[in-house]
């Protein structure tokens, strides 16, 4: 696996949706190549992690159930 941080939030679920480009996400522990158009559900307390080994840039929003980082319980697990 590319330079990735792994990482949770406990207390709030997490969508991902590429707009443009493509990148490598990661959930529990299977990976997929995400494109344009494509999204993710991630559940509440998953690990997961996302990372673009492509030349071209990935756009992507990331939508958390919970209105900040902090209060979503993010931390980066090893």
């Amino acid at each position: 696996m590319a330079n990735v941080s792994s990482h949770v939030h406990k207390d709030a679920e997490e969508v991902i949706y590429i707009l443009k480009g493509r990148g490598i996400s990661g959930l529990v522990d299977s990976e997929i190549e995400m494109n344009q158009g494509d999204t993710m559900f991630v559940p509440r307390g998953a690990v997961h992690w996302f990372y673009n080994p492509f030349e071209e840039p990935v756009e992507m929003i990331f939508i958390y159930t919970k209105p900040s980082l902090k209060s979503a319980g993010y931390r980066v697990v090893e």
